[in-house]
Parts: structure tokens; sequence; C-alpha cells
């Protein structure tokens, strides 16, 4: 159990597991999340190089990702906090990645993966994104649980995870991938 003390003279030692997953239960909430995520963190800005400590680059991702916020907490994280794409939850050894498949975060995994996320990275239980994605579409397909509408849905989002998987798997990379499918909104998008 790591334990630090902040900027703020106010706080007691500091138990940054419990912190890092309070901002990752934060991401997960998009505009509250957004506001909790920045007051969180700048109690641990060095107040001379306003940088932020270490220990802040594996802040998990799968909240974010998990509620598919592609634009607000899961790029601040990425981009302004320095967050690890390749962090893994402790329950079930996945990535971020892993995280949108399981939970159908399109824009999530588009972002991801242009941000460069490991398209060859193995999930916890073994499988490889596109297994992951299949396995997820083979469940959806004889699922009774969800009403038609919902599983439409969800159908139509999983085979779209499914396809860019494979698609992306033939063009080698996310980047070459969209090099060629330039009319995606999601490359419009995130590599204009």
């Amino acid at each position: 159990m790591m334990r630090v003390v902040s900027n703020n003279d106010d706080d007691d030692d500091v138990n940054i597991d419990k912190v890092k997953g309070n901002l990752d239960y934060y991401a997960s909430r998009v505009k509250g999340g957004m506001r909790e995520l920045v007051s969180t963190l700048s109690r641990y800005r060095d107040p001379t190089s306003n940088a932020l400590p270490k220990w802040t680059k594996t802040i998990r991702l799968h909240g974010a990702t998990m509620n598919d916020h592609a634009d607000s907490t899961l790029s601040y994280l990425v981009e302004h906090v320095g967050c690890e794409l390749e962090t893994r939850n402790e329950d079930m050894i996945n990535t971020a990645l892993h995280h949108g498949i399981l939970w159908a975060a399109v824009n999530a995994i588009h972002y991801l993966l242009f941000k460069g996320a490991d398209f060859n990275s193995i999930s916890g239980d073994g499988l490889n994104p596109i297994a992951l994605a299949e396995r997820r579409l083979l469940r959806l397909k004889s699922s009774t649980e969800l009403s038609k509408e919902e599983k439409d849905k969800a159908l139509e989002k999983t085979t779209h995870i499914v396809n860019l998987l494979k698609e992306i798997s033939v063009a080698t990379s996310y980047r070459k991938w969209a090099r060629v499918h330039t009319k995606s909104k999601h490359v419009e998008k995130y590599f204009p």
C-alpha cells in the first residue's frame, strides 16, 4: 500500500491506491467527474513546477472507457495527466481497451487505438481483442435477458467493434486502417 503526503498541508498521509480508485470512479461520471478529477489532481501538483507526481500516470482508464467518455474524462487523463494506456485493473487484469470491448464503448475504443493502445494485448482470461469482441457477440446473440431494442443496439455496436478489430488486424495498425477509412466519423474526429 503506497502512502504519500499531498502538497496540501491539511491532508494527512494519503493512501494513493484509494485516491487512484476514486479518480477512476470520477472519470466514469463525466460531468461532475471532470470537476472532481481536476480538483483532486490539483492537490497533488507540485506548486513550483505544476507537475503531477509519477503515480498519476498509473490511474486506471477503465471507468472513463466503460462509459465511453472519449471526449471528456478519458482524453483528459491521457492527454493532460499522461496516464498509461496499458494499466490493468486488479480484478480482471484487463487493459482499458479490453474493458471498452466488454462494454462496447465504440468511441473509447477508437480513441484508445488512435492513441496507441496495444492491439495485440491479451486479456486477463487469455483472449486477444478480436477474440474478446467475438465472444461478446456470441453471448449477445444467445442472450434472452435484453429487450429486442437493447439487444439490437448492443449487437450493432459489437458487430462494429468486431469488424473494426478485424480490419485493423489486416491493416496492422489503427493509423494504417485510418488512412484507408478517411470517411469514418471516428477517423475524422481523432485522426484528421
